[in-house]
């Protein structure tokens, strides 16, 4: 089964299932206009207990892979990358209105920075995320990747 996909790119698969300790999305040449966050979710499905998160994005305008870190983004984050994840304080459903109320759990992590796609190619990280979870205009649209056919075999 392929990793789900979006309108604006598609993900890896989840590390427990392709056995390497990343996951990723990468995203379309172009993508469409909107504010883009990004959310860590740490689930009990492998071996370990405990992890430390790191975030690495590319953009335009960079040279190379770039954490989110302060010092790298120029912002005052509370929330930057990396961040230990576990189950030592886990988010009991409903418990949180806004998204950044999620980083008081030990198992989710939502750094303070995001992207900010605001027309063709003009692409920044912005501040200032203050999200109502389920808030009017957000939207997460997953589609199945289109499977690559394998070559008919002659026998």
């Amino acid at each position: 089964m392929q990793p789900p996909a979006t309108p604006n790119g598609f993900f890896s698969e989840d590390s427990y299932t392709s056995g390497t300790p990343e996951e990723y999305y990468l995203a379309n040449d172009q993508v469409y206009q909107g504010e883009y966050v990004f959310l860590a979710n740490y689930w009990l499905d492998g071996q370990c207990m405990s992890a430390v998160a790191h975030l690495f994005i590319f953009y335009p305008g960079a040279s190379d892979w770039m954490e989110l870190t302060p010092q790298n983004t120029g912002l005052n984050m509370q929330w930057p990358s990396p961040q230990v994840m576990n189950f030592g304080n886990p988010y009991p459903k409903g418990a949180c209105a806004d998204l950044l109320c999620l980083n008081n759990y030990t198992d989710w992590w939502v750094p303070d920075a995001y992207f900010s796609a605001k027309v063709r190619g003009a692409i920044e990280i912005a501040q200032g995320l203050n999200r109502t979870i389920g808030s009017a205009g957000d939207m997460l649209i997953f589609r199945p990747r289109m499977e690559i056919p394998s070559p008919a075999k002659n026998n």
